[in-house]
């Protein structure tokens, strides 16, 4: 995870702030789905899903089991609405 939290906004974190994330759980869930620096170039040459593309393209359950203890599971339910509102 990260080992400081960001002053400036990055995009991830703005598309989950308006699927109402609050900016610290934002901040933590893309912590946990970052990959370290060496594994990124590695990640796109075998078209492994990280980031935010990893969090859109989990089932509700996956999700669920690794945030809902970040975000609570009623901010967790709105995150799963916007994303099938958002992501078709």
């Amino acid at each position: 995870m990260a080992d400081a939290l960001l002053r400036d906004e990055t995009l991830w974190e703005v598309f989950l702030r308006k699927a109402g994330i609050n900016p610290l759980a934002a901040q933590l869930m893309l912590g946990l789905l970052k990959k370290a620096e060496g594994e990124v170039l590695q990640a796109y040459q075998n078209n492994d899903l990280w980031g935010l593309r990893r969090l859109v393209a989990m089932s509700e359950h996956e999700r669920t089991e690794i945030f809902e203890g970040i975000v609570g599971r009623k901010t967790l339910d709105g995150l799963n609405s916007f994303l099938r509102r958002k992501v078709v």
